[in-house]
């Protein structure tokens, strides 16, 4: 089993940490099998340790030192649920896949571990081979010293970029290489569970218009311990951003499935780790090769394989870790990161949101130039692919899409005409915050759904959990989260009235203050419920 020492002779000392020393310290005999957390307490370390311990973090985004501890090969669990492991596959008659895994400036024990979990836990006759595409990294281990460690493996091959091209092009890159009818992509930080190729293949033998996804289990960036995707979640798109996040099984889908181990249909999907055949990928165009780095590609494989005619499948059986970063080290190069996501979601909307592309962000190319589109709306056409709204009405019922509701964008306070709502953190806060208005949107975009949500993408004002008013994921149920506005104030249906506060939002009984008066735009009148949540 390859360990710390294969790469103790290929990195430099200073790199590593001292393992045999953490080990005793630490009573890890085995560090991190079957998945488990490798759990460290950094005062506990030496001196040079801990320095080793806390930088790792800052520049990767995930403790490289704990994740240096952990042999390169390390049992993964076995697929959830249950009734998986009473599945058989017929070896014989699935096709072969070529795995193609892109990489920049990857730590050498994520990089490797990804690699093993593919050989370790792939039948040989379905692996035709591993694609690594090299996007022109910087670091000294993954030049000489990574050629020499994959000498031993002939199934994997190095291919390398000379200058900076960008994920998406490097994945193109990788599967114009490929040699097989199928192509799967994986990142360059995941770990395969036992039996995870064997249900995406199955899936593409029966219809090759399907984009087979794995469920995505979270390796903690901390510890690297798996944390078991319990339920599992189906992705979807988000306005005005169009990027994606994960929900629950909507409802439709829970009754459409029979079984636990049955393929779910999701809506999106994150864009890097699927199972695709070869010759449906190309047909649809493969990525937008005008995209830019990084953004944006995962939205535009999505919409065009449910409106051309595929499917996205998330197949229960088949289960991928991923070691989702704090905080990103992907390099741009000479391309400035805002730039290419809204050059390429730019692109995106134009080709394939038809009249819903006002509700993004760079449809009209004001933020930075698209480019031609003329040739991704050409291949569109000759597809003879459906409508946007098909898709809304048929896959994705329950977008909603932000600057289509009642009330539409920032809501400006009376009492201080300078500052507006804000949404602290959109991704993960559940706080909101009183700001300078920005006049961009942003966190500071809002819509009034049909059930009176005040919504900022997937997540909604909270009235119910403290003084404070809060912000939390959209249920759909009113309650709580179900307001009213009279062109003054906002209050809900219990009779509070939301008011600023210092710099933050709260609910007081309704005196007319202007502290409890608001200014937000209305775009249109109350209707009957649409497919929005």
């Amino acid at each position: 089993m390859a360990d710390l020492g294969a790469m103790s002779r290929l990195l430099p000392a200073a790199d590593m940490p001292d393992v045999t020393r953490v080990k005793t310290l630490f009573n890890l005999t085995r560090p991190g099998d079957n998945g488990q957390p490798v759990l460290i307490d950094k005062q506990k370390l030496p001196a040079e340790e801990r320095l080793k311990y806390d930088l790792s973090e800052k520049e990767n985004g995930f403790r490289e030192y704990v994740s240096n501890l952990i042999p390169l090969r390390r049992r993964t669990p076995f697929p959830k649920p249950d009734e998986c492991q009473n599945k058989t596959y017929d070896i014989e008659a699935l096709p072969q896949t070529s795995v193609v895994i892109i990489f920049m400036n990857e730590t050498w024990s994520t990089l490797l571990r990804t690699v093993h979990s593919v050989l370790d836990n792939t039948p040989p006759r379905l692996l035709k081979e591993v694609l690594l595409v090299d996007d022109a990294s910087e670091m000294e281990h993954l030049k000489t010293p990574l050629e020499e460690y994959l000498a031993d493996f002939p199934k994997v091959r190095l291919i390398r970029s000379k200058t900076r091209i960008g994920l998406i092009k490097a994945r193109i890159i990788g599967f114009d290489a490929a040699t097989s009818s199928t192509v799967t992509f994986l990142d360059s930080h995941c770990e395969c569970f036992q039996r995870w190729l064997e249900p995406l293949l199955a899936r593409v033998a029966t219809d090759p218009k399907i984009a087979a996804v794995p469920v995505t289990e979270i390796i903690n960036s901390e510890h690297f311990g798996i944390e078991n995707a319990n339920p599992i979640h189906v992705a979807i798109l988000t306005f005005p951003l169009l990027s994606y996040d994960w929900t629950y099984l909507p409802k439709r889908e829970k009754q459409r499935v029979k079984s636990l181990t049955d393929p779910i249909y999701t809506p999106a999907m994150a864009g890097g780790i699927f199972t695709i055949s070869k010759s449906w990928f190309e047909r649809l165009g493969k990525y937008d090769p005008e995209l830019l780095i990084w953004g944006g590609e995962n939205t535009e494989l999505s919409l065009k394989v449910w409106m051309c005619g595929g499917r996205i499948e998330l197949i229960p059986c088949s289960h991928v870790g991923h070691v989702f970063r704090i905080h990103t080290n992907y390099h741009y190069g000479n391309v400035n990161s805002f730039y290419s996501y809204h050059r390429n979601t730019g692109r995106v909307a134009n080709v394939w949101l038809d009249e819903y592309k006002k509700f993004t962000m760079n449809s009209d190319g004001q933020l930075v130039d698209i480019g031609d589109v003329s040739a991704r709306k050409r291949l569109r056409k000759d597809l003879g692919c459906k409508s946007f709204r098909w898709y809304l009405n048929n896959v994705h019922p329950e977008l909603y899409i932000v600057g289509d509701g009642v009330y539409s964008g920032a809501i400006r306070s009376v009492l201080q005409p300078s500052m507006c709502v804000n949404a602290r953190d959109y991704a993960y806060s559940v706080a909101l915050e009183m700001l300078p208005c920005n006049e961009i949107g942003g966190g500071q975009l809002w819509d009034m759904s049909e059930l009176g949500e005040i919504r900022h993408s997937i997540h909604c004002m909270d009235s119910g959990y403290s003084k404070e008013v809060q912000l939390a994921r959209c249920h759909g149920g009113g309650g709580h989260q179900a307001f009213k506005y009279d062109g003054q104030s906002l209050y809900t249906e219990f009779g509070y009235c939301i008011a600023m506060e210092g710099n933050v939002l709260v609910h007081q009984t309704c005196d007319g203050s202007l502290s409890q008066q608001w200014k937000w735009h209305k775009n249109r009148e109350q209707r009957n419920l649409t497919n929005h949540i």
